[in-house]
């Protein structure tokens, strides 16, 4: 079979894929249903399934680079912020208002697949300097977050915003290292939000966002088993041809000079 570059784009997962596409459609509509028993149980507010329903439609249908996409960053924002808030975990909340909407909005600039992961890698000179970005961004993030003196929670919102905030610059800009960050971060938001979600006193929308990021977790973590599985045959034959190609192009410079001889 022949595949050219552009087929690499059309066999990979995310806005072209059925099969991607009905594994979020099922885990989001059983999600979507804990949350409505937890509700329906008086153990969770209107506010958490409204984020939840939210991201289901920002993270799980729609393109990263829709302006539909962009609009629903901003009310993702507003409702996440408005259960972090009281919680205390401003860092958290700067990250939906303050931080995916400008970058939802340099999304809206890709081109073709929004979700191809293309292992695009920065000189050794640009990687110290987002590292150490992202550094003073946690930093600054823990002195942003708020939580009665709770210093394992401050850490968790400082720790988890910055996990979050770099899984979405490796999204947006396609770099390799997305699915190992973004597994992190998610993992680390969950026992975050478990804490209150498990915790004795009743927290408006943490069940909810425990929830969401369950449900990011699970897709995440079967597009990127689904991806590699795809992309790398895909891959292996474009390099097989180019190969072939390139075998062919030196026969033929061979042939050439043995005519002049």
């Amino acid at each position: 079979m022949i595949f050219s570059k552009d087929d690499v784009d059309d066999q990979l997962p995310y806005t072209k894929s059925d099969e991607l596409m009905l594994v979020r459609i099922f885990v989001s509509s059983l999600f979507l249903a804990i949350a409505l028993f937890f509700v329906l149980s008086h153990q969770e507010t209107a506010i958490g399934v409204l984020l939840l329903v939210a991201g289901i439609i920002w993270n799980m249908i729609l393109p990263l680079n829709s302006w539909f996409g962009l609009v629903m960053s901003v009310i993702v924002g507003v409702l996440y912020a408005a259960i972090c808030f009281p919680l205390g975990l401003n860092a958290n909340a700067f990250l939906y208002l303050a931080y995916y909407v400008p970058m939802q909005f340099a999304a809206t600039n890709i081109k073709g697949d929004t979700f191809v992961v293309k292992n695009s890698k920065f000189s050794d000179k640009q990687s110290i300097m987002i590292l150490f970005y992202y550094i003073l961004f946690f930093v600054s993030l823990y002195f942003l977050s708020s939580n009665n003196g709770a210093v394992l929670i401050c850490i968790f919102d400082a720790l988890t915003a910055t996990l979050l905030a770099f899984s979405a610059f490796a999204r947006t800009y396609r770099i390799g290292v997305y699915y190992k960050i973004r597994i992190v971060a998610l993992i680390c938001s969950i026992v975050m939000w478990a804490l209150f979600a498990t915790s004795s006193q009743v927290y408006s929308g943490s069940k909810s966002a425990l929830l969401m990021y369950l449900m990011y977790l699970i897709v995440e973590v079967y597009q990127m088993f689904y991806e590699k599985k795809h992309y790398t045959s895909i891959s292996q034959e474009l390099e097989r041809q180019e190969n072939e190609k390139k075998k062919q192009k030196i026969a033929e410079e061979k042939k050439k000079q043995y005519k002049n001889t």
